[in-house]
């Protein structure tokens, strides 16, 4: 009796604690269209298995600096799955290794890879930004980056985190793609093109960029050129209200070619994308529709798009831009009619003929007049890259 029990002593302390150091053996995926595929690397986020033996008592998991995030659940003596650590690995840290650390400080270190993906660049604060101008270049992977626009020019990093660049425009620089490369590979733009025309980008068509104010049928224009981002620019400058019917504030491009412009089957893969500088907007939505026929009128039914960069999770601030920056607005966005009773209305391809904006419509906060101050160029149409 006494050698029994002896043995079951000696059996459990055996199996609570394992004093023996980690071995990996091998590391695999988890879903199931590659799980029998061993690999030796990972991208950041991939959940992985790491297969061995006594992995019970492993508390910590190291991918070269980045710590794991462990649940105990999926911890075995022969198996842990964990998720590759988001976080970017520092220069001088990089080991291409894992190390598991067990609750007694014992280790093991695994060759493995954390591939880091390429730079991800979704969008540019200005594309008609000027030489010499400082632009925010948004995406992330911006690990010891450098910058180069069209043709092979590399431009000044002012600034730099992992999710946003902020550079200069270098003297040289001409129309189209901008590429950014850090320390784990290069990508170049296609959400974006530095002075993206139909001459770079096939797939995009000018409306108007204000040039030529021939088209301006109703002669309520306002131009101005001083402090511009490319040349002449369209400017609404007077006072809004609710329904408040105020020419000043009204823009009617009538296409001279009386044909759509841009031949597209599908509007979800297209945006209205324009360059905006707002030096006072407080209230009021600027309209915006495409028409077939030259007449104005909100009341038709033609789909609408309201837009209020002023309104902020139903709190309105008076939108300043503090210089020229590009907006997007996809084509499917165009859905809703004047009173915004519905937005089940369908802008169809056909419409991409004429374009207006009209400042109209109910006011957010109150029903006293604002004052409107905002000047837009380049309006184009681009194949839209979500």
């Amino acid at each position: 009796m006494v050698v029994a029990l002896t043995s079951v002593a000696l059996v459990s302390c055996n199996d609570d604690e394992d004093n023996s150091a980690p071995e990996v053996k091998y590391v695999r995926m988890t879903n199931s269209a590659s799980s029998d595929s061993l690999v030796t690397s990972a991208s950041l986020g991939a959940v992985i298995a790491i297969v061995g033996n006594h992995l019970g008592n492993v508390t910590q998991i190291y991918f070269n600096n980045q710590t794991a995030s462990l649940n105990p659940t999926y911890i075995t003596d022969h198996t842990i799955l964990v998720s590759v650590p988001t976080g970017i690995p520092a220069t001088d840290s990089i080991t291409n290794t894992i190390r598991l650390i067990t609750r007694t400080g014992l280790s093991t270190s695994y060759s493995f890879v954390t591939e880091v993906p390429n730079p991800v660049l979704t969008s540019i604060n200005n594309e008609y930004a000027q030489i010499g101008d400082t632009v925010t270049i948004t995406g992330n992977y911006f690990v010891s980056p450098t910058v180069k626009f069209t043709p092979d020019i590399e431009a000044k990093v002012v600034s730099s985190t992992l999710k946003q660049l902020k550079v200069v425009v270098p003297q040289g620089a001409e129309a189209g793609a901008v590429t950014v490369t850090s320390l784990y590979g290069s990508t170049v733009s296609t959400k974006f093109i530095y002075h993206d025309n139909a001459d770079v980008t096939s797939t995009t068509k000018f409306i108007t960029d204000f040039e030529d104010k021939s088209w301006d049928t109703w002669g309520y224009g306002h131009y101005g050129t001083t402090g511009g981002t490319s040349g002449q620019y369209y400017i609404f400058n007077g006072t809004a209200g609710s329904w408040n019917w105020n020419t000043s504030l009204a823009l009617m491009y009538v296409n001279p070619n009386k044909t759509t412009i841009v031949n597209i089957s599908d509007v979800s893969e297209y945006a209205l994308r324009f360059e905006v500088n707002s030096i006072q907007w407080y209230d009021t939505p600027m309209v915006m529709w495409f028409s077939k026929d030259e007449t104005f009128s909100t009341d038709d039914d033609n789909a609408q798009y309201h837009w209020k960069p002023y309104l902020t999770d139903g709190v309105t601030s008076d939108y300043v831009t503090n210089g020229w920056t590009t907006v997007t607005i996809p084509l499917s966005s165009f859905n809703t009619d004047k009173a915004e009773t519905t937005t089940s209305r369908v802008l169809n391809p056909s419409d991409l003929v004429n374009f207006h904006i009209f400042y109209f419509g109910s006011m957010t906060t109150s029903t006293n007049p604002t004052g409107v101050n905002v000047e837009i160029d380049n309006l184009r149409i681009v194949k839209y890259d979500k």
